[in-house]
């Protein structure tokens, strides 16, 4: 039997019309409608209609990406007999493994990813913080930079690690783009400030992290049926107490998506592929620069399970 590593895309993944094709389903159409009452969030016409930027806005973007992600996960567990190796979330995404491993039910994910947003939307006044990707220059020096970068006014600190090639930085306005300046001088190739509306996986969201827990102390964990690797340890995790406490850490922690490819590879969990369930197929192309040489499949629509395939 086929066995696989499941990935879940995070913020920057969605999309106007995310989604559409699971909710013309009987089962897509039923957890769209649990959302919207568990949220009191009209995830319908935001998802499908947009506009855009409001689905950018974290307190929207993290529980619509979640839908869209274990909609699809439903539809491919329904239609394909497989083994799950492990799974990898990046960043919001890590909940959507979560849920797909049996560790947090889907309507909990929903309510805490929505109140994650939430607040780390209030942590950073709007226009305030900023996110950029770094392009073509390695991350030991990305954080030799970055010691400059370390004061209140102009701060700026990696943020997430996804790949030889890309390495985001976080941190105030002032300084991502002085920051950027400097990366820039220093060799890189491009930086590109990214469209988001807070400065994830860095210090500024550091003031989340006590109210996130008392969400969370709310929730049942329980230990995973495949092991997730923690964005924040990168290894394989199946302790629900353990993994309660990593999302906890995750929200002022880079994310190492890096080292969470290369340490499948090193403990051989590989599998027979990966496959990338929800919006866009954003972290098939990182993982392709971090391993060559693997099968990766997308699942972004109902169409995308009629055409999925794996060689064994």
């Amino acid at each position: 039997m086929t066995s696989l590593v499941l990935l879940f895309p995070g913020q920057g993944s969605q999309y106007v019309g995310m989604g559409q094709s699971f909710f013309a389903s009987s089962q897509g159409a039923l957890m769209l409608e649990e959302a919207e009452s568990a949220l009191t969030l009209p995830l319908r016409s935001l998802m499908l209609k947009g506009p855009q930027a409001e689905l950018t806005s974290t307190a929207v973007a993290q529980p619509a990406i979640l839908l869209h992600s274990i909609a699809a996960y439903s539809a491919f567990i329904e239609r394909h007999n497989v083994n799950f190796e492990c799974a990898v979330g990046h960043s919001l995404g890590e909940y959507s493994a979560l849920v797909a491993a049996g560790v947090m039910k889907y309507p909990d994910a929903l309510r805490a990813v929505r109140i994650r947003g939430q607040l780390m939307q209030e942590a950073v006044p709007l226009g305030q913080g900023a996110m950029a990707a770094v392009l073509g220059l390695s991350a030991d020096k990305i954080i030799q930079v970055l010691e400059s970068f370390s004061d209140s006014a102009n701060y700026a600190a990696v943020a997430n690690f996804n790949g030889p090639w890309q390495t985001v930085i976080a941190g105030t306005k002032a300084g991502v783009a002085g920051a950027g300046a400097e990366l820039k001088l220093a060799g890189a190739k491009r930086v590109i400030e990214l469209d988001v509306s807070a400065p994830f996986h860095c210090a500024l969201m550091a003031p989340v992290k006590q109210r996130m827990k008392a969400v969370l102390d709310s929730i049942s964990f329980t230990d995973a049926k495949f092991p997730v690797i923690s964005n924040v340890s990168a290894q394989p995790e199946t302790s629900g107490s353990r993994i309660k406490q990593l999302l906890i850490d995750q929200i002022d922690s880079p994310v190492r998506f890096t080292e969470c490819i290369e340490n499948l590879w090193s403990k051989n969990l590989m599998g027979d592929g990966f496959i990338e369930i929800g919006p866009k197929n954003i972290l098939s192309g990182m993982v392709k620069k971090i391993i060559e040489n693997v099968e990766i499949a997308n699942i972004d629509s109902l169409e995308d399970l009629d055409k999925f395939g794996i060689k064994v």
